[in-house]
């Protein structure tokens, strides 16, 4: 993506620190969105913050997993380091629909 060819991620503390402001972000989503009229102006800027937010997370640990690897093995197996992070993210999404799901029977 663009945005981590301009702003690439120095470290996974980075990472860890835009996964906790998406998070205030989702949190501030749902607030807004229960709270009235004005909820219709700035709810779809969070919206588009939250997706970018998502993309640039999912790319910017897409760049800095091969560096967290030994030497030996970081170029042993590329293919294997996408598959499983190509598997972690779905089954990322995956909890995040079923949790969602579960609110919504709870609340």
């Amino acid at each position: 993506r663009l945005a981590t060819l301009l702003l690439p991620p120095a470290s996974v503390r980075c990472l860890l620190a835009g996964a906790c402001l998406r998070v205030l972000l989702v949190v501030a989503f749902f607030v807004v969105a229960h709270t009235g009229w004005y909820s219709v102006v700035v709810a779809p800027p969070l919206v588009a913050a939250i997706g970018w937010g998502s993309g640039y997370l999912v790319t910017g640990c897409f760049q800095l997993a091969p560096d967290l690897l030994p030497p030996h093995l970081r170029d042993a197996n590329v293919s294997q380091q996408a598959s499983l992070l190509n598997a972690a993210f779905s089954f990322a999404a995956v909890g995040g629909l079923l949790s969602s799901f579960a609110l919504l029977f709870i609340l």
